[in-house]
């Protein structure tokens, strides 16, 4: 296993990175963009690795037309991105959040910073994949495969008690939380 790797060129910190649950946001995650093995040290921390097989989907049809030799087709907007979205726990307690974040199935908010060219978007995960990145299955690090469509922001009220979910405190929004050095779990805790 390398030393270190260094996925593309940041130009913002990785707290810019997240992989939030807009209904459970006690779920959230950030992501990092590096890693370094420390020689042989496990620190803890979800690494991105990538969003690879962007695909926009064909919603048009091609019909044969009776008595001639091209094909006629009816075409609609092409389908939201597909592809898959790569990432690396680097402990078991890295593995089980993450596990945490997907075992609702609900489409979680996957944001990057604008240098990236990703706008922020709400995916909805398919089958997980995850792989242990070493013969010796103790050694933690697991590669998660996460294939994926973006959709439309989930409808309804988010999930906690009342009072304390991000939807009870409406002037607050997931930036202006942040830059004030609050958490959702502050929120839970009453502590906004």
């Amino acid at each position: 296993m390398p030393t270190k790797i260094n996925v593309g060129n940041p130009t913002g910190s990785s707290a810019t990175w997240w992989l939030r649950d807009p209904l459970r946001p006690a779920n959230d995650l950030p992501l990092t963009l590096t890693f370094d093995d420390n020689n042989c040290a496990v620190t803890s921390g979800i690494v991105f690795v990538g969003i690879t097989s962007r695909q926009l989907p064909s919603n048009s049809s091609r019909f044969n037309i009776a008595g001639q030799p091209q094909t006629q087709t009816i075409s609609r907007v092409r389908g939201a991105l597909q592809g898959t979205l790569t990432l690396v726990s680097r402990t078991n307690a890295d593995e089980a959040a993450l596990l945490a974040l997907l075992a609702p199935g609900t489409p979680l908010l996957f944001q990057s910073p604008a240098a990236w060219n990703m706008p922020d978007m709400y995916l909805s995960i398919d089958t997980e994949g995850v792989t242990p990145l070493s013969p010796d299955q103790s050694f933690p690090w697991r590669a998660f495969q996460l294939p994926f469509a973006a959709e439309l922001a989930p409808g309804g009220p988010a999930l906690g008690v009342p009072g304390a979910r991000w939807s009870d405190v409406c002037d607050w929004t997931w930036a202006s939380a942040n830059a004030g050095g609050k958490t959702w779990l502050n929120a839970m805790d009453g502590g906004m």
